[in-house]
């Protein structure tokens, strides 16, 4: 990690909820021989979750940076771009079936289990939450936040998984302070904030035909993947090199009705607030071609699904990942 991306993930920890929590910890002789103790003795129950294959599958290719979008137990579109460009990056016929070989492949990471507990804590309950936003673009203009709606969609989203099959896995769970529940073992958005690693040089891919993004480092190896909503026929995507010129973390969305495929004749337009229910949700990787972007949503079910009004869409935490690979100049191709 060079210096440049050491202050910017510095910067970004003061303004995320990571950065913002505070306060010392005083620990007696008596506390450490009971947590001693609940190390030594407490075990957690074996998860008997039964996955379906499809899950198994999501999670395999989520773990392997090929991302499925959002975790949700559908072999659909997402999750089969992402099977077939494993494969094919990984030097197999692209088949999208999730045959023998390929799951051997991806079977690799078996060692650690699919799902595992996570307890949850303090900054996941400590909010403020917005239980409902208005749909009404002009509307979101005069809130002071676009923050999360609940405990469950804030941590769905943490471990990239649609929050029904949340609540499937954790019937009885109230999402509470300390309260243990089941989750993808995937890298959730606060590990990303503290496991950065090195990557050098990468250019970033966008395909037109496919609707997906790739990353190549300088030795040509593919290194992320993650499917994408980008421009209808009414906003198509400019083919060409970009170059990224600036990395926002918890923007503010101009909205600006003229810039929109279907505008809203009515509408003013202004500022809408950041938070991960922002309409570009929570980074947005500016380019040196106007009014385009790379950034995150509000809605991750909906990424590889519905068109955008030109930018190209990710989910949050797939943008997130993104954006701690790039840096001011990197190269971004728009290819046919």
């Amino acid at each position: 990690m060079n210096k440049k991306q050491q202050r910017r993930l510095e910067k970004r920890l003061r303004k995320t909820k990571l950065g913002r929590m505070t306060g010392r910890i005083f620990i007696t002789p008596a506390v450490l021989f009971l947590a001693f103790c609940s190390f030594c003795f407490a075990e957690d129950p074996p998860i008997l979750v039964k996955l379906s294959s499809n899950l198994k599958l999501q999670i395999l290719l989520d773990r392997a940076g090929y991302s499925p979008g959002e975790i949700d137990g559908r072999f659909g579109i997402n999750s089969r771009k992402a099977l077939s460009a494993f494969q094919k990056f990984n030097r197999m016929k692209p088949t999208a079936r999730p045959d023998s070989a390929t799951l051997k492949l991806l079977d690799q990471t078996l060692d650690q289990p699919l799902l595992k507990y996570y307890s949850i804590i303090d900054r996941d309950v400590a909010g403020p939450f917005v239980p409902k936003y208005p749909k009404d673009l002009q509307e979101q203009t005069k809130l002071p936040r676009m923050e999360y709606t609940s405990v469950i969609e804030l941590l769905s989203e943490s471990f990239h998984v649609n929050p029904a099959v949340m609540r499937k896995w954790n019937p009885r769970a109230k999402f509470k302070l300390n309260e243990k529940i089941i989750v993808p073992n995937v890298v959730s958005l606060d590990d990303m904030f503290h496991r950065h690693t090195e990557v050098g040089d990468v250019t970033v891919f966008v395909s037109k035909k496919n609707w997906e993004l790739f990353v190549r480092n300088d030795k040509g190896d593919v290194i992320m993947f993650a499917p994408i909503t980008q421009g209808d026929n009414l906003a198509p995507l400019p083919l060409g090199k970009w170059k990224v010129t600036k990395i926002e973390d918890y923007p503010y969305f101009h909205y600006n009705p003229k810039l929109f495929s279907r505008p809203n004749k009515k509408h003013k337009g202004g500022l809408i607030p950041p938070g991960p229910n922002n309409p570009v949700g929570i980074v947005w990787i500016d380019l040196s071609l106007d009014h385009y972007g790379l950034h995150g949503t509000s809605a991750p079910e909906k990424v590889g699904h519905t068109a955008s009004n030109g930018c190209i869409r990710l989910t949050n935490w797939d943008v997130f990942r993104l954006s701690t690979m790039v840096e001011l100049g990197t190269e971004v191709h728009f290819i046919k």
